[in-house]
């Protein structure tokens, strides 16, 4: 009761009478530090429902082979890398490349998944890792980009057959949330410009199916935290208008 009253008073009050400054946007720093930490960020995130959807999907592929490549965009200490090698149909089809802004979150996930490939990189400043991939991922990243159409752009340039975005957005109804977050920062999160991103990929797919998943919002522990919505884009970017499972 005391530490709901100390956030109240703390965060959601002030943020909604708008007298704390918002949140820089800085998508650049990971917080964790001990190998503990990062094993519990993984292991909570890697058992999120989106996730296994996007497993189902991935395995009914028609556009992908046997083996395929996959790039993973703020992959961190390895929640996607621990959930596809976990699965007994994937880890032996996925060559996988992680890269992400933390090297701290990277020495963790290349001791712990030694059969992937992780590069420190800044994207937006670097662009992608060389080489091509059957499939881009920016995982649950672009809401703390300063310039996430910057990042999609990027992830399409690089033709892969399949392109996925996950990322939180603020529900609407939670407007007051946003305060917190970092107008500068031009972050979706932060406006909440979900139709945009919609429209922007809907115009990436063309005339092929963009496939959608949203579970809805999710309340964290941490009452300071705005109320959140988990959804997943899936366009498939390769061969002639068809549906997903062939």
């Amino acid at each position: 009761m005391l530490k709901n009253l100390y956030y109240w008073f703390r965060y959601r009050l002030p943020a909604g009478l708008r007298l704390v400054a918002p949140n820089k946007v800085n998508y650049k720093s990971f917080s964790l530090k001990s190998d503990d930490e990062f094993a519990r960020y993984n292991e909570a995130r890697s058992k999120h429902p989106i996730k296994a959807i996007l497993l189902e999907w991935l395995k009914h592929e028609a556009l992908l082979g046997p083996k395929f490549t996959l790039l993973d965009i703020g992959c961190g200490p390895g929640v996607l890398t621990r959930t596809i090698f976990e699965d007994p149909e994937l880890r032996d089809r996925v060559v996988y490349t992680g890269v992400d802004q933390s090297e701290r979150a990277l020495e963790y996930a290349r001791r712990t998944f030694p059969q992937a490939k992780f590069e420190q990189r800044d994207v937006l400043e670097r662009g992608l890792p060389e080489g091509t991939f059957d499939v881009v991922m920016i995982n649950e990243v672009v809401e703390h980009m300063p310039d996430y159409e910057k990042a999609i752009d990027l992830a399409i340039a690089g033709g892969p057959k399949v392109f996925v975005l996950t990322a939180f957005a603020i529900m609407p109804e939670y407007a007051a949330h946003r305060v917190r977050w970092s107008p500068d920062g031009e972050c979706y999160m932060n406006s909440y410009a979900w139709g945009r991103v919609q429209a922007r990929l809907r115009k990436i797919a063309g005339n092929r199916p963009m496939l959608m998943a949203d579970l809805g919002t999710i309340e964290f522990d941490r009452h300071w935290f705005p109320r959140k919505a988990l959804s997943m884009f899936y366009l498939r970017l390769a061969g002639e208008r068809a549906t997903l499972y062939e």
